[in-house]
């Protein structure tokens, strides 16, 4: 997140200071779910059967309210996982397999 890097120069409070450049703390169930809601309605051969959340599992949770102090201003989490999975496409790293006849 290069414009967190830039607020921080720029703002003299925040020298020798460390900041969460993290929107939030999805599940990895929660990863997921954008992309299938976009790619499965073209035909995409996402899975619908996704494991359980895992109230065991550990899950990071983040304090990113400093860097929004310092001006932040963070993509929702959805909108990366699309904008990812947009780009995978876009760059041939992901390729929509040929329709089984």
């Amino acid at each position: 997140m290069a414009s967190g890097h830039l607020l921080a120069i720029k703002n003299p409070a925040a020298a020798n200071k460390r900041y969460i450049l993290c929107h939030s703390s999805p599940s990895f169930q929660e990863y997921a779910g954008p992309v299938a809601a976009k790619y499965r309605p073209l035909g995409w051969p996402i899975t619908e059967n996704l494991g359980a959340s895992n109230p065991d599992e550990y899950i990071s949770l983040f304090d990113n309210s400093a860097s929004r102090e310092l001006g932040v201003v963070y993509t929702d989490w959805s909108q990366t996982m699309v904008d990812m999975a947009d780009a995978m496409v876009a760059l041939g790293s992901v390729t929509k397999p040929a329709a089984a006849e």
